[in-house]
């Protein structure tokens, strides 16, 4: 019997992030108030953010990707729809060839990647990424590039 995708909470107990008593507490408070369980061991303060994403991108098995540090051509952003990059949490952080790896604020949503390939011609691979630090950076990115727009 093969083992399956380990779970959110498995992964962070396996890294030596959180003990086993924190994970079921935020289960309980999943339970109760709804909720992701990696927000709800931030919330507890269980764990940082930064480890729930660095978990999630082991847990799906994908590079993690720092979009705050990365240096991201502007054309890059033309291969993605402003409005798919909002909705979606995505952000194209690397073209090598005909692959274009795109940054998914949310790893399970793998689906949004086939979309991406399909509007721009290429291989899409996704990477994972703190969502909030891809709504700034895409954000900033779009500012920067409406403003050298105008000039």
């Amino acid at each position: 019997m093969s083992e399956g995708r380990r779970l959110l909470g498995q992964v962070l107990k396996d890294r030596g992030l959180v003990r086993e008593g924190q994970v079921q507490a935020a289960l309980g408070e999943q339970r109760e108030q709804g909720g992701l369980i990696g927000q709800c061991l931030v919330q507890m303060g269980a764990c940082t953010q930064a480890d729930v994403v660095m978990a999630l991108a082991e847990q799906a098995g994908m590079e993690l990707v720092d979009v705050a540090a990365a240096h991201i051509e502007p054309e890059l952003l033309e291969l993605v729809d402003s409005s798919m990059a909002h909705a979606f949490t995505v952000l194209p952080v690397r073209r090598e060839g005909d692959v274009l790896t795109v940054a998914l604020g949310d790893p399970q949503n793998t689906a949004v990647l086939q979309d991406i390939a399909f509007g721009c011609g290429l291989e899409v691979r996704g990477a994972v990424a703190d969502a909030d630090a891809i709504r700034t950076r895409v954000l900033e990115l779009r500012s920067e590039e409406h403003t050298s727009e105008l000039q």
